[in-house]
């Protein structure tokens, strides 16, 4: 099938089109800049901007390709304040005109959860404008919530950078609630959306079912890519608001930011079961979405295995033993890094005060105990260390003993509260 994209440059568009091509796809870009994969095999691209008439070339067959089968229109034009309502519109009239004259099957708009005529922000209007002008047969909607994962652009990109910039972040809309989706399968949707024959619905909301406070999202995001936790400070929307219309009357260059704070207080929470069942789409979870996303996951990996190694050890772990825990971690675990305190991290030995009681296999921090357990169990080091007879006499055995317990029952305590929020 030959499949037309716009906007192919861009975050979502670079990723989507080597899905296509991995599935097969015949891929004709349409877009202000050249794709990195334009020129390869199966993958040709045209110059075109928002308000230019499509090259009609892009939808015909010639030079091995077959003619369009279906169009995913990407492009959004971000630039121009008031106007980008009607630059989008225009657009997205001309390329629908050239898809049905061209005979393209299936058109598909990305869209967004803030669409609506009444929306906070131009970007959700704009998007209601453009959604309003599919009425043909195998004309869809593909409405997305945040969209997650991948290389670090867009507002995936801005996420990342905010989490990032100190462990304390003042947010508006913090408590709002919101839904997430992992790029690849938001790519995943728009392709099956593309090449399903019969679709039920014109409007397709695509996102995690259930929702989760916009704070809970950076915390996680902040655990996850830059790893450490995150404090939120909630900001009253209004307040900001109004600092913001003050600095606009001034003539400051502050429309970018107001125009995220509207999206952000006027972005609702949709039924997705529906749409994601009728595509059979099953949703990556969100800690192992951003684990899997997260750039230096394998050296955060990497340095929580030597802790762990080195606690139940005694002794720093050889890089054969690091290697195998590592391993163990990606094939068995969910990839979701341990967000260990820093003093622990720095002392191993400290991790006997933040040890979980609960012997619950749920848990995060004994998930990854028992694994660092049976990788050294498993090793000529712990066989050495954990079975070797070394000569102690009855009496040290049991000085041994109490001493142990009692070291137990005095972090009992802190074992018992630490080891529960590391969960």
């Amino acid at each position: 099938m030959h499949l037309v994209v716009t906007g192919g440059s861009g975050y979502i568009g670079t990723r989507l089109i080597r899905r296509a091509r991995d599935q097969g796809w015949w891929i004709t870009v349409l877009s202000r800049h050249k794709p990195p994969m334009s020129g390869g095999q199966r993958v040709r691209w045209f110059p075109w901007a928002l308000n230019k008439e499509p090259p009609p070339r892009a939808f015909e067959g010639g030079d091995g390709f077959p003619a369009a089968t279906a169009l995913i229109h990407l492009a959004h034009q971000w630039e121009k304040g008031p106007e980008d309502l009607d630059l989008n519109r225009e657009g997205a009239q001309l390329l629908l005109d050239s898809s049905r004259r061209h005979h393209v099957g299936r058109f598909v708009f990305v869209s967004s959860f803030s669409a609506r005529h009444d929306a906070l922000n131009l970007y959700g209007r704009t998007k209601d404008a453009v959604e309003s002008l599919l009425e043909g047969d195998g004309e869809v909607v593909a409405r997305f919530g945040i969209i997650y994962g991948g290389p670090l652009k867009g507002q995936w990109g801005s996420l990342c950078r905010i989490t990032g910039l100190s462990p304390v972040l003042p947010m508006v809309g913090a408590g709002r609630p919101v839904q997430a989706i992992h790029l690849d399968d938001a790519c995943e949707g728009l392709l099956r959306l593309a090449g399903t024959q019969k679709l039920n619905r014109k409007i397709y909301s695509l996102a995690g079912p259930s929702p989760l406070p916009f704070g809970r999202l950076l915390r996680h995001i902040a655990r996850q890519v830059h790893g450490r936790g995150l404090l939120i400070v909630p900001v009253s929307t209004r307040l900001v608001l109004t600092a913001l219309g003050i600095m606009e009357r001034l003539g400051l260059p502050v429309s970018g930011t107001k125009e995220r704070v509207l999206g952000l207080a006027g972005i609702p929470v949709l039924d997705t079961g529906d749409s994601l069942g009728a595509l059979g789409l099953d949703l990556r979870d969100l800690k192992g979405g951003l684990a899997a996303s997260a750039p230096g996951r394998l050296r955060r990996l990497v340095r929580e295995g030597a802790a762990m190694l080195h606690y139940l050890l005694g002794e720093r772990p050889s890089a054969k033993l690091l290697r195998r825990y590592v391993r163990g971690v990606l094939r068995f675990g969910n990839a979701t890094h341990v967000a260990l305190p820093a003093p622990v991290r720095w002392w191993p030995p400290l991790l006997r005060a933040v040890e979980p009681v609960s012997m619950d296999q749920g848990h995060g921090l004994r998930a990854r105990l028992d694994l660092a357990a049976r990788v050294i169990e498993a090793s000529p080091e712990g066989v050495s260390r954990y079975y070797a007879w070394r000569g102690e006499g009855r009496t040290t055995t049991v000085l041994n003993i109490f001493l142990t317990l009692g070291v137990e029952a005095l972090l009992f305590p802190v074992r018992l509260i630490l080891g529960h929020r590391l969960r």
